[in-house]
């Protein structure tokens, strides 16, 4: 059944909501003025709702003319009891019913429900908010908390931009407000967003109005169905390149590798071990800071890094960026001869490197990765697009060049498969098989040993 715009449900009972101008909140104290009907019968609640209407609406007016007048105005919520006998609450709803105005207004809602049920017309959903859509989201989707933020991020800026409306109501005037904000943001340097960093800010708040629409929770069209973030003529593109052998001999002759030196901002041990983890395995850096002691485990006899989420009882929110990233990899034999074992021999604690903690954001990765950026500036290893996701690119390309196949690249990197048939999805390669062909993945390049 259709019900009155400003009317909605909740616990059973209808209620009475009018959302408050963004201007006038402060004035007003709330965000919106909502009241309960007290009955679930919408006949029964319809002449109490026009009259709970009214009386916002002149709150609303009151508090207008308080800001033009410049001068705090009093706000004293009116609390609307009816405590009445049953059958004087049925007589009193009987002769509000009986009003002309109140029986053109049922004709004109009876006239409304005809027309939705047979299909001419939308009806008008329940108010659902930004931050209820994107807890569903949340639910649905069970994203990283990374991705989490993101979109967290991004759905409070554009409620912070457009007001705090149930989403049924914004409209594609908003989606362009929206993108027009997204294009002149900033990174903190000033200078203007990369632009697939834009396609994040602006594909999040997309991304959740497409899941309200799919669960019919819009009144109207989706306000993003034709608004679309164009990219500039110019738009950097991701050229990430891979370390060649003498900036990898650079970095592994350095003072973390040649001194034993250990940078407090470096994490200890995880200086040396994290690049030569990357280089050997091609994992994400992620990955590999938020790993476990628990995650080093042996298969079949062969020492193996389990790169897995957390579980849903453990603090720790470990994480991973997609289903195909959790897997079993084979430690390198070269990371065995270096002395990985070793060092695992030292470590008192769960967390494989003890001391990276999460950055502000939780992400395990963030406080290290910006200590490796000035690191390997230090060393003059200053190209601007090698960084530590380099290693991953240089490791595909030396699998290639050890005759490895996609899916074994696929498998030991945790790429996804992309157009792989359905086939591939089923079962692993046994693990003796991917341990020989990983460790055919050779680097010329010589690594001092470690040393406790």
């Amino acid at each position: 059944m259709a019900l009155p715009r400003g009317m909605f449900r909740r616990g059973g009972k209808l209620w009475a909501r009018k959302d408050v101008p963004k201007p006038l909140q402060k004035i007003v104290g709330k965000t919106s003025l909502q009241e309960s009907l007290r009955t679930a019968d919408v006949n029964a609640a319809r002449p109490l709702f026009h009259g709970v209407m009214q009386r916002f609406e002149s709150e609303i007016a009151a508090a207008r003319k308080a800001l033009a007048e410049q001068k705090p105005m009093p706000f004293q919520p009116f609390t609307f009891k009816l405590d009445l006998p049953p059958d004087q609450l049925e007589a009193m709803y009987l002769a509000e019913a009986a009003k002309p105005h109140n029986q053109m207004k049922a004709a004109a809602d009876r006239i409304e429900r005809q027309l939705v049920q047979a299909g001419l017309v939308a009806s008008t959903p329940d108010p659902v908010t930004l931050d209820d859509l994107f807890d569903r989201w949340v639910r649905e989707r069970k994203p990283s908390f990374g991705s989490q933020m993101e979109f967290r991020r991004a759905k409070d800026a554009f409620k912070k931009l457009n007001g705090d409306l149930p989403i049924a109501e914004y409209t594609s005037a908003h989606a362009r407000a929206w993108k027009d904000r997204v294009v002149e943001m900033t990174a903190p340097n000033g200078k203007p967003l990369a632009h697939a960093t834009r396609i994040k800010w602006f594909t999040s708040v997309k991304t959740l109005f497409k899941l309200a629409d799919s669960n019919d929770l819009l009144s109207v069209k989706p306000p993003f169905e034709k608004i679309v973030l164009e990219r500039p003529k110019r738009a950097k593109v991701n050229k990430r390149q891979e370390w060649d052998d003498d900036d990898l001999q650079t970095l592994f002759g350095s003072p973390v590798y040649l001194e034993r030196a250990r940078p407090r901002a470096g994490c200890g041990e995880a200086a040396y071990w994290l690049p030569v983890l990357g280089l050997y395995h091609g994992c994400r850096l992620g990955e590999l800071c938020q790993l476990d002691t628990a995650d080093v485990v042996k298969k079949n006899g062969i020492l193996c890094l389990k790169i897995r989420p957390s579980d849903e009882d453990d603090d720790d929110a470990k994480s991973v960026k997609t289903s195909e990233s959790i897997r079993t990899v084979p430690i390198h034999k070269a990371v065995l001869k270096l002395g990985f074992e070793a060092y695992l021999a030292t470590i008192k604690g769960k967390k494989l490197f003890p001391l990276i903690k999460p950055d502000s954001v939780g992400r395990w990765s963030g406080t290290w990765s910006k200590w490796f950026g000035r690191y390997r500036r230090e060393l003059g290893l200053n190209d601007r697009w090698t960084d530590y996701h380099s290693l991953r690119h240089g490791w595909k390309s030396a699998a290639r060049s050890a005759d490895l196949s996609e899916e074994y690249h696929d498998e030991i990197s945790g790429h996804d498969s992309g157009n792989a048939s359905v086939g591939r999805s089923y079962g692993h390669i046994p693990i003796a098989k991917l341990k020989a062909a990983l460790d055919r993945v050779q680097f010329n390049i010589t690594i001092p040993k470690w040393t406790a």
